[in-house]
């Protein structure tokens, strides 16, 4: 009789019926997930190929390599936990590009922020026409605080994606 066999007559096949274990894990867990995308922290779905074996649907195929000092391989690996350093570094990458996505709310916050500063450079340029013009009086202290909220509204617009 074969290996897998538990009475069956065709050597190094798996009996069907009751106690067949594999049955049971391929029907509690599927090899492909039709609903579910994959990410960073689940690989990549699977059919069955050839043989029964199986095959990844997206497989990885770009590679990228970088160099690191012992003391970084150390750090990294033991952040690791015990997982394999690609997948951990794999995985922490991806998660900062998802946080990196702003979400619905943040764009309209965001919109909201760029049009306040729109309309306080629009009246920062009214009031520096205003004293090229010599309507207002310019002073010292004018033209320190216009200086200063000019840089300070380039930096902000700057930060904003």
């Amino acid at each position: 009789m074969g290996l897998f066999s538990r009475g069956s007559k065709q050597p190094g096949t798996v009996p069907s019926g009751v106690g067949n274990r594999w049955e049971e894990l391929l029907e509690e867990q599927p090899l492909t997930s039709p609903t579910s995308e994959p990410t960073a922290a689940e690989p990549a779905p699977r059919t069955q190929g050839a043989g029964g074996r199986p095959v990844a649907v997206a497989p990885r195929t770009r590679r990228v390599s970088m160099s690191l000092t012992e003391a970084e391989h150390r750090a990294w690996t033991e952040a690791a936990g015990g997982q394999r350093l690609s997948v951990w570094a794999r995985e922490r990458v991806q998660e900062q590009l998802d946080a990196d996505t702003p979400g619905v709310g943040e764009v309209q916050e965001l919109a909201r922020i760029r049009a306040d500063l729109a309309r306080v450079g629009s009246n920062l340029n009214q009031l520096m026409r205003a004293v090229n013009q010599g309507q207002v009086v310019p002073t010292p202290q004018l033209h320190e605080a216009v200086d200063a909220l000019a840089s300070q509204l380039g930096a902000v617009r700057r930060q904003l994606p």
